[in-house]
């Protein structure tokens, strides 16, 4: 059957009487029609016939509905599907006809609804409620929000000055009514008039007044203390300058922290307060503490140091001082914009506008004495770009997140930088803190990144840099990376900490300096080194968590100098790390050896390990090394080697031979192809390399007739002899 175009709704207002309420819809079955009076659906005191006559049947109340009540009947069916067809099973007409006639009545229910919904036309234009009301609407929060009646009486209308009349005039334009009291005529019309001269009208307007000689001019303030003297406030709200003053609003989050999707852009009223106080001498600005600024282009720090005097009044050598006073700055979503910069160093050119130092001649524009302080960042490719900061200047006291480089500084002296963190995402390859072309004498301090690619870079002509208490964490490629000119580079008490890459990766960077510093995780603290770098690695380093100080198999040769290593205990049977360095390094380590099955107390002996080009020395003693062509206290002889042709040098010696017996053994074998050696210290028949040492099988320490004999590696012949020695018990 198929399913005519009907309204599937009928709707009665009941008399009290009637009982038979018609409805002229297909239903295909009792259950398909739904009754509700006066809104509510009842499901029981009635009966419904006519189910599957296409012109409909009727709903029989047992008892009449009240009278005035609304009965509404309304066909509703099922959104689902009720017949689950089965493989080779029976495919009848009338069952399809009815899951098909279904569809249609849920198209048309939907239909009818669609007609009720709130619309508009598909060319645009405004919703039309068609002359009905809209009810349960919450209260406005953003500006194009829908307002409700209450909400415009009981809070907008709340806040003006409200008249019983209908209508009532405008009140007189600005120019008509400043600096005038507001009156009534005799219509009770607004009018402005004139205050009488020195009544309180008069004195309230002028306190409020923004004219020049009026308004905080009017009021006196003085310090609460003998020999002070009064002056005006707006002689004291001179001393400092507030963003805010010049329209900044830092309304980029609401109070309960979330964001402002449409916040106030401060960029130009942050700027305008910047060169305000340069150009008229204002020695201090800062900000709301509790605000949050929002930016959106680089704004300059003005120099203070060589500006043109028709152009600036700041003093020379004057400090400047940037107090943002705990306030925070968010940049744009997207920190991969490379202008997406917070604060860079410019000057003014001649015509009186700021412009950047960089790309500027290497001296030209200094800033002395600043100090940038007291605020926190969010969101910037870059945070601050400063150039030709000298004498005293200081940056300090900055948190930064999702910063992906916090500074990039250059050609700055004698400028101190304090007390600044960098957490949340990282650009790979660019450094959280870049110090290039020429900066020296610069002090660091407390300066801490988690999460980087690279921690901190030096590069170009960077001198005497000392970094005191700074500390950075989990580094990809590395925790400190200096690119050739680097010169005294100093690290005092700071810490690297990863599970991979370098601590400080260097090439062509004259003395690094490491003490009291902690380094942890899977890395090599030092790597890329090559024949223009040199280290210095003091004794108060602690070094754990898988971390070495570098890898000697890396095929660079390290330039070390003055290498004191931490004192430390280890297993007699292991071997010692030995340094790779040139003839003037210096490499210093007292080593305790001691037996593994009897634990520490059972020492067998102290070594102090120097280099590879200094001499050894065992339990305080210096060894001479070898005298060529003798090894003391021992009888030499040969015997055949493996394979065939090769040739042992046997040495036996007059020590009695003991388990726990501590040896130190330095001697050295021509054969036919050249010169085997072998230095280092023997526990029992452990040997244990720690001085120069050929490639090649080891010597070989045993007992023979209850003494010492050591026989060295198989080497080639027919001539085999001692090119000298030693052999000692310690």
């Amino acid at each position: 059957m198929s399913v005519p175009n009907q309204t599937p709704y009928i709707i009665y207002n009941a008399n009290g009487l009637t009982t038979v309420f018609p409805f002229e819809f297909y239903i295909i079955a009792a259950g398909d029609i739904q009754v509700s009076i006066n809104g509510t659906v009842v499901t029981s005191g009635f009966s419904v016939s006519g189910s599957g006559n296409i012109s409909g049947g009727d709903v029989v109340f047992i008892t009449p509905p009240a009278a005035g009540s609304v009965v509404m009947l309304e066909r509703v069916v099922p959104i689902y599907r009720l017949t689950d067809y089965q493989d080779n099973g029976d495919l009848l007409a009338d069952t399809i006809n009815k899951d098909f006639d279904r569809l249609w009545m849920a198209i048309q229910s939907s239909y009818i609804h669609l007609g009720l919904a709130l619309r508009r036309p598909l060319l645009g234009g405004p919703f039309n409620a068609e002359g009905y009301r809209i009810e349960k609407l919450a209260d406005p929060i953003n500006d194009q929000d829908a307002a409700t009646k209450k909400y415009v009486e009981n809070v907008s209308l709340a806040r003006v000055l409200r008249f019983p009349e209908s209508n009532i005039a405008t009140a007189p334009m600005v120019s008509a009514r400043k600096n005038k009291i507001l009156a009534f005529n005799s219509e009770g019309n607004p009018i402005a008039v004139v205050p009488g001269t020195g009544d309180a009208s008069d004195v309230m307007i002028n306190l409020a007044s923004a004219e020049e000689g009026k308004g905080d001019a009017l009021l006196t303030v003085k310090f609460p203390a003998a020999g002070s003297t009064p002056r005006t406030q707006h002689d004291k709200n001179s001393e400092v300058l507030s963003i805010d003053d010049f329209g900044a609003k830092g309304d980029a989050r609401f109070t309960n922290g979330s964001l402002n999707p449409n916040p106030t852009d401060d960029t130009a009223a942050i700027q305008a307060a910047l060169i305000y106080a340069v150009k008229n001498g204002v020695s201090k600005v800062t900000a709301t503490s509790w605000k949050s600024y929002k930016t959106s282009g680089k704004i300059y720090i003005p120099t203070t140091y060589q500006s043109a005097p028709s152009v600036s009044n700041f003093p020379i050598n004057g400090i400047f001082d940037i107090d943002f006073n705990g306030a925070e700055f968010i940049g744009d979503s997207d920190t991969s914009s490379i202008t997406n910069i917070f604060m860079e160093s410019g000057y003014f050119d001649g015509n009186g506008n700021v412009q950047s130092v960089f790309g500027t001649p290497d001296e030209k524009y200094l800033t002395s004495a600043l100090n940038l302080h007291n605020f926190r960042l969010v969101n910037y490719y870059k945070g601050l770009r400063l150039k030709g900061l000298v004498f005293i200047s200081k940056v300090h006291d900055i948190f930064c997140q999702d910063v992906q480089q916090v500074i990039d500084v250059e050609r700055c002296f004698y400028t101190h930088f304090e007390k600044i963190i960098a957490l949340g995402t990282y650009t790979t390859g660019l450094a959280r803190y870049k110090f290039h072309d020429n900066n020296n004498i610069m002090p660091l301090k407390g300066l801490v990144v988690s999460n980087c690619d690279i921690g901190y870079e030096f590069s170009g002509a960077t001198e005497a840099m000392r970094m005191v208490d700074c500390g950075v964490e989990q580094f990809v490629t590395c925790g400190v990376k200096i690119i050739s000119g680097g010169y005294n580079i100093k690290f005092d008490s700071c810490y690297f900490e990863s599970s991979q890459g370098a601590g400080v990766i260097a090439t062509s960077t004259q003395s690094i300096s490491v003490d009291n510093c902690w380094i942890h995780g899977q890395i090599k603290m030092f790597s890329g080194f090559n024949d223009n770098t040199n280290v210095r690695i003091g004794k108060s380093n602690i070094i754990g968590g898988g971390a070495s100080w570098w890898d000697i198999n890396d095929g660079s040769e390290y330039n070390l100098s003055d290498i004191s290593l931490p004192n430390e205990a280890i297993d007699g049977t292991k071997s010692l790390p030995r340094f790779v360095a040139k003839n003037t390094a210096s490499v210093e380590q007292f080593v305790t050896l001691y037996n593994p099955a009897s634990g520490v107390p059972a020492m067998l002996g102290r070594a102090v390990q120097t280099s590879a080009f200094q001499p050894m020395k065992i339990n305080g003693m210096h060894t001479t090394g070898y005298i060529p062509g003798i090894v003391p206290g021992c009888t030499l002889s040969t015997k055949a080697g493996t394979p065939t042709g090769r040739f042992i040098l046997v040495h036996r010696t007059g020590i009695t031979f003991s388990d726990t017996q501590l040896l130190y053994i330095n001697i050295k074998v021509n054969h036919n192809s050249g010169v085997w050696n072998w230095q280092g210290i023997c526990i029992g028949t452990t040997l244990l390399a720690v001085g120069t040492v050929s490639a090649g099988d080891p010597p070989i320490v045993y007992s023979q007739n209850g003494f010492v004999a050591i026989d060295s590696a198989s080497l080639p012949g027919p001539v085999i002899a001692s090119a000298g020695g030693e052999i000692r018990l310690v």
